[in-house]
Order: structure tokens, then C-alpha cells, then sequence
């Protein structure tokens, strides 16, 4: 089985934060973190005035921050997934080099 989201939905798939070290170590959690999870598959997009589909802002790949209360968490034999409209996604992850 496999969800296919529909129009300006977003399949994502959460990313466990590591909370211990290898040694064992409880690292300190902090309530406020959001959620991160990558981008799975996007819907077919809405329309912006009946004419044109509105382009996404995220692309499958894309590690994301969200708020998990705007979310509907869905669960598929023992994976969890995330379905959200675009428009909730806070923002988009990127790696950059501290040179």
C-alpha cells in the first residue's frame, strides 16, 4: 500500500532526532525543537486562478521543519508518515559550508 497526497499535499517522513550518545548519554531534549522530515512525494498541485498550477515551494528530498499539531500522522505497517499541506512546511533545510 502507498499514499499518494493530493492536491497541495505533502508526504513526509519524520527524521528521529539521536537523543543519546554511543556511550549512552541522555542528550537534553528541548520541547520547542520542531519536527524535521524529508519530503516524499507532493500532490498535483491547486490552481493559483483556474488556469495555472502553482508551483511547489519543496521538491522530494527536501528535509523540512513543521509544526506536528497541523499535521495528520498517518501510520503504513511499521513506518510513519506525515500528511500536510504545503503552506504549514515552516521551512526548508539547507546545508551550507562555514567557511
Amino acid at each position: 500500500m502507498q499514499i499518494i497526497p493530493l492536491f497541495d499535499r505533502v508526504l513526509l517522513k519524520p527524521i528521529e532526532e539521536q537523543n543519546t550518545t554511543q556511550s549512552g548519554l541522555i542528550l537534553y531534549s528541548n520541547a520547542a525543537r520542531l519536527p524535521k522530515a524529508q519530503v516524499i512525494s507532493l500532490g498535483s498541485g491547486i490552481c493559483d486562478n483556474g488556469t495555472k498550477k502553482q508551483a511547489f515551494g519543496v521538491k522530494p528530498g527536501d528535509i523540512v521543519l513543521f509544526e506536528e499539531h497541523t499535521a495528520n500522522k498517518i501510520t503504513l505497517g511499521k513506518e510513519n508518515f506525515y500528511l500536510i499541506k504545503e503552506i504549514d512546511i515552516l521551512g526548508v533545510l539547507v546545508e551550507t559550508s562555514d567557511n
